[in-house]
């Protein structure tokens, strides 16, 4: 998924995703870095960005089960130029307690 910056309600999205797939994956690519956020991300139409820190908490709060989380592309787009992904999320619908999640 590569939209979740542009939804205002990133997690009810989130929460329907899971739903309709209970046991499979969710993958998501977002644009990094809320320090980053400027004119081109308002152009855009998105709500945020995301680090590390900010996506870990979304994903505990539906019980998914953190597989990766990652940066990537990040330094090839520079800040500012483009649109950074990241972080990238795989995350499956299996309950984990939130205190698991690495």
């Amino acid at each position: 998924m590569n939209v979740l910056e542009h939804i205002q309600d990133d997690r009810a999205v989130l929460a329907a995703l899971k739903k309709l797939s209970p046991r499979g994956r969710i993958v998501v690519l977002v644009p990094a870095g809320q320090w980053a956020f400027g004119p081109a991300d308002l152009r855009l139409g998105h709500y945020r960005r995301y680090t590390k820190r900010s996506a870990r908490p979304l994903v505990a709060a539906l019980q998914l089960e953190l597989e990766a989380i990652r940066y990537y592309n990040f330094v090839a787009s520079g800040a500012g130029g483009g649109t950074p992904e990241s972080p990238a999320v795989s995350a499956r619908a299996t309950p984990r307690s939130a205190s698991s999640i690495p």
